[in-house]
């Protein structure tokens, strides 16, 4: 009997890190939570350098993700969860399965029986 091989998720490095860390500061400024110009005061960085590295023009050096990071309250722990826990967390259960939680739409259109 032959085994499969495991799953497991490819091994994490640095660059993936950076990537990570910049995507939820990003989305933290797409919310609205901060601005650009907010971090570049919280973080203590020009807000030039903060546009740079977000936008990828410039790699940013440890040191200025460590600034952005402790500026944002990031946890560093999350951002080191696998690919497919963060997915399993942005996605619930009933998103996964077509379920939608939208008092509005029909019960039908849910997936629900409609006579229960």
């Amino acid at each position: 009997m032959a085994l499969l091989p495991s799953r497991s998720p490819a091994p994490l490095n640095f660059e993936q890190l950076r990537l990570r860390v910049l995507a939820a500061i990003r989305h933290k400024i797409n919310n609205g939570e901060l601005t650009e110009r907010g971090l570049a005061r919280l973080s203590r960085l020009s807000q030039p350098c903060v546009h740079n590295v977000l936008k990828g023009e410039r790699p940013g050096s440890l040191e200025t993700l460590d600034r952005l990071l402790k500026a944002t309250r990031l946890d560093l722990q999350h951002l080191l969860q696998s690919e497919h826990e963060s997915q399993r967390e942005a996605f619930p259960a009933s998103a996964r399965h077509g379920l939608s939680r939208d008092p509005q739409r029909p019960a039908s259109a849910r997936g629900l029986n409609p006579a229960a």
